[in-house]
């Protein structure tokens, strides 16, 4: 049996560089020595990697942090010159358009689409996840997608974009622009710079709204979402926190098998992408790559660590390394947000409610004789191994599931019957396992609950862990280790 599905990259070769002959001065019946001097030299410019460019011209040299904070303000006035135009664009009213609002109740959120004045002449689509019944202020993420993504798919958590989803089950306001676009539209701008814009003008947009806690920002993104991360968190100190995931590269790796649109005039010239992260610095910046990751196409880890020993020569200057994380999961090209979801739990507060509730259990079941392991952890597989689940437990409206729910970084789905009733599952996109919670239906009538485990339509799901949580946590917190309670577990139709 076979999971997993290869994660592909769109890209394009660069080109290679080839050093221009000198004239050479031969002399009859002897070789000079400059004439050796000169093969020797070729034949090293000629080693793969090596560049002649030199140290970009504002490469991080700074050796304390007022050195350091103005060559920030250098890098960043370099940046929206190169990339956007000639210099950063003045700020227009967003004059905000609703296209459509839709309410979810059952997760205590309501969606938005809409779009936003980014510059007099452009109009950004944008994805909104707002809490229905915010408790005072509440922090808000900016969530970015990759190559072929969309704000819709972040905001509903599909696919690759699980973290959209996850991020509004925290309690925050979450806002997606799409940034995938291909056609440029102003001939002197960049398609980063026009992406990051747009990216910019949300964090405006976020500020506006009442809910919204200045002190709480942060921005989070995939492969193009996590490169469009590390321009505007070196753009826009607002943000205090931000996960790059599946970027942490160098402009040569980029040149290997990569989408060229991360190129424009100037870039290389200036800077190495480590220089474009240390403007991040001191804020907490999470970088993720998977140990799957391979060159052509790909984000190498070994890569990645050279550019970070780059940049935590900015962090070190600030007295702020810890600040700064490299996030090594065992997948794919895929986000994986151990590292950074505790940590911007702890920024945004307690007011979201925790996942998995520990507190509320009040029956589960740890699949620790499941016959298969991904990365030492057992699972039941679906596509075998139907399950059968019954809590002893009544029910009690606004009783949920919770599933610690596996994927290779593909979708996989599920059909429960709950008591006799049918609530299909959906989720994926991550590596391992990630727990997702599962409204249970509100009205029955039962002594306890009887749940049925059986494949869906797509590729069957696989499980470690399943939980009851109640809608409130207990009194007194239960004691979760035994592998057992309160429940009884069936293998096999």
């Amino acid at each position: 049996m076979r999971h997993f599905r290869k994660i592909a990259h769109d890209g394009a070769s660069g080109a290679n560089w080839t050093p221009r002959r000198s004239p050479q001065a031969v002399t009859k019946g002897k070789r000079p020595c400059h004439l050796w001097f000169l093969v020797i030299t070729l034949a090293l410019l000629c080693r793969p990697g090596f560049s002649t460019a030199g140290q970009p011209s504002l490469r991080f040299e700074a050796r304390n942090p007022e050195a350091a904070r103005a060559w920030q303000r250098t890098a960043r006035a370099k940046l929206f010159e190169l990339m956007m135009g000639g210099a950063e664009p003045e700020r227009c009213p967003l004059q905000p358009r609703t296209i459509q609002r839709i309410e979810v109740p059952e997760e205590g959120i309501v969606l938005e689409e809409l779009t936003l004045q980014t510059l007099p002449d452009r109009r950004a689509h944008v994805w909104l996840a707002r809490p229905a019944q915010p408790r005072g202020k509440v922090g808000a993420v900016l969530a970015l997608n990759g190559h072929g993504g969309s704000g819709e798919q972040v905001i509903r958590g599909q696919g690759l974009y699980w973290y959209g989803r996850a991020l509004s089950q925290m309690g925050c306001v979450v806002i997606a622009p799409d940034v995938g676009q291909h056609q440029l539209q102003h001939p002197n701008w960049s398609l980063m710079g026009e992406r990051t814009w747009d990216a910019l003008r949300c964090v405006d947009h976020l500020l506006s709204l009442p809910e919204v806690d200045p002190a709480r920002l942060a921005v989070a993104g995939l492969s193009l979402g996590g490169e469009t991360t590390m321009y505007v968190a070196a753009l826009d100190e607002r943000l205090r926190m931000a996960c790059s995931s599946g970027w942490l590269t160098t402009v040569a790796n980029m040149k290997n098998g990569h989408c060229p649109c991360f190129n424009f005039p100037g870039l290389e010239e200036h800077f190495e992408f480590s220089d474009i992260f240390s403007c991040i610095a001191p804020r907490r910046l999470v970088c993720e790559l998977g140990r799957q990751e391979r060159a052509p196409g790909g984000f190498p880890v070994e890569t990645g660590r050279l550019a970070l020993a780059e940049i935590q020569r900015a962090y070190r200057v600030f007295n702020a390394e810890s600040n700064l994380i490299l996030a090594v999961h065992p997948g794919p090209h895929v986000f994986h947000g151990g590292e950074f979801l505790p940590k911007l739990r702890q920024m945004l507060g307690d007011g979201a409610r925790p996942l998995p509730d520990d507190a509320a259990a009040a029956a589960w079941c740890r699949f620790l004789n499941g016959p298969e392991q991904l990365d030492g952890t057992p699972y039941y597989w679906l596509g075998r191994d139907p399950l059968t689940l019954e809590f002893e437990v009544v029910p009690q409206a606004g009783d949920a599931l919770e599933l610690a729910w596996g994927a290779e970084g593909d979708e996989r789905d599920a059909l429960l019957w709950v008591n006799g009733k049918t609530l299909p599952v959906r989720a994926g996109g991550h590596w391992g396992f990630r727990w997702i919670r599962v409204a249970l239906p509100p009205d029955l009538q039962a002594p306890r609950y009887h749940i049925q485990f059986k494949p869906g339509a797509l590729r069957p799901a696989f499980l470690s862990e399943a939980r009851l949580v109640r809608a409130a946590a207990a009194s007194q917190a239960p004691d979760l280790q035994p592998a057992l309670h309160n429940a009884v577990l069936k293998v096999g139709p």
